[in-house]
């Protein structure tokens, strides 16, 4: 069966522990990718196809599917069950390959060999640190990640003062990196990328001068580097508001006390850290995958983590998608209302990216919300969307993005129902 697609393309489809067969990927034996890695073959679970799955999710999630989805749709998915670990979805892509289907290359990059380097240390302020050390931890050549305190008055400070605003500090992570993996400039270009240099003691609903955008070089070449960087972003068009970054000398950092050292990693499901952090790790892996931990044999991730998608050309994305779907995810137009493909759409079944085929949400959470366009309380996975400020109107409003292809689906309110009271207007 064929689906019509749109801007999020839909594809009616079954679950099912179906066994499969597949020849062993010699690659495989140092991937650290829970679903195409050494893994699955050493808990005695076979890959329906020689490839990493495309979508990773918690066994929940996968039970969720498979009860909710039922099997009368046609069968294009294979799932797997790790025991005590997450599940593999492998989506049968009809009559083709899936490199052939998406015109898809893994990232590759090189390994920078094994000469010994000096280490340098880079020190970021971008709102909470929680999120700044969960960013640069994923990228290849940084060494280690400390949250901590620079750029107040108060001789070590806790956290409780620092949140009171009235030291001075900046909330901040010092990111000891190998500058012959990564360069300082890179890690610039990651810094920007990931959080609003435009809003004043700001990011997102964290308010105060701890979450002020900041950058404390720690040599004179440093402080050019950001200079010159900073200049670029400026001119890069991609705020409307002025960037606010401050760029001083480091004078002293203060550690954070333990409990804050890789949070993000030991609270996963804490609500600020799905809500705020994954977008930003989703974002991350999509922009920056030459620069992933484990990107250098082509694959990366922990569970919820897919394989880097090469998104096509412009001319290829005009030749492959129709007017409209080329005018909606890669020019941010939008579909008319009672008028488009999807929004009144009843069928068992996950929508994906036009222009990727990433898995991105399921008619479990799909919700009649009276606007005229597709909606949805939450995303299959939250690592498979990411948001970001728009202002194109003159009210505020949430963008919501595809992680993968980076194309434009819709937006996100607060006037949705239970369980998340988010309504995803797609």
């Amino acid at each position: 069966m064929r689906a019509k697609r749109l801007a999020a393309g839909f594809w009616v489809v079954a679950l099912a522990l179906a066994l499969g067969c597949a020849t062993q990927n010699p690659k495989w034996a140092t991937s650290t990718n829970p679903c195409c890695g050494q893994d699955l073959l050493l808990r005695g679970i076979t890959p329906p196809e020689d490839r990493c799955a495309d979508l990773v999710v918690d066994q929940e999630t996968a039970f969720r599917l498979m009860m909710g989805l039922g099997g009368s749709a046609a069968l294009q998915w294979h799932v797997r069950l790790i025991p005590g670990g997450p599940a593999c979805i492998w989506r049968i892509w009809p009559g083709m390959s899936k490199d052939d289907f998406l015109a898809a290359r893994l990232a590759r990059a090189d390994d920078g060999g094994d000469m010994p380097t000096e280490h340098e240390i880079a020190t970021f302020g971008a709102g909470c640190f929680w999120c700044v050390e969960a960013v640069f931890r994923e990228l290849r050549g940084v060494e280690d990640v400390v949250p901590g305190y620079a750029g107040g008055r108060v001789v070590d400070p806790t956290y409780e003062q620092v949140c009171s605003g009235r030291t001075g500090h900046a909330e901040v992570a010092q990111i000891t990196f190998d500058p012959a993996v990564i360069s300082y400039a890179e890690l610039l270009d990651v810094f920007w990328a990931t959080h609003d240099p435009t809003t004043l003691n700001r990011q997102g609903a964290d308010v105060g001068t701890q979450y002020r955008s900041v950058i404390f070089y720690h040599s004179a070449e440093q402080r050019e580097t950001a200079e010159r960087s900073r200049r670029e972003a400026e001119a890069s068009g991609r705020w409307s508001d002025p960037v606010v970054t401050e760029i001083e000398p480091l004078t002293t950092f203060y550690a954070a006390e333990g409990h804050h050292r890789d949070y993000y990693r030991q609270n996963p499901d804490q609500p600020y850290c799905r809500a705020v952090i994954d977008p930003k790790i989703a974002k991350v892996r999509s922009r920056f995958a030459e620069h992933l931990a484990g990107a250098a044999d082509g694959r990366h991730g922990d569970a919820g983590s897919a394989p880097a998608f090469t998104k096509p050309t412009d001319e290829e994305l005009r030749a492959a998608l129709s007017p409209l779907q080329y005018a909606v995810t890669q020019e941010n137009a939008t579909e008319p209302p009672f008028r488009n493909e999807h929004w009144d759409e009843e069928r068992p079944g996950i929508y994906v990216d036009v222009v990727s085929g990433e898995p991105l949400f399921t008619s479990l959470d799909k919700f009649d919300s009276g606007c005229g366009w597709p909606s949805f309380t939450r995303p299959l996975t939250p690592g498979a969307v990411v948001t970001r400020p728009d202002r194109t109107l003159r009210a505020e409003r949430t963008e919501v993005r595809s992680a993968g292809a980076d194309s434009h689906l819709g937006h996100v309110f607060d006037d949705g129902p239970a369980p998340t009271g988010l309504r995803y207007c797609i």
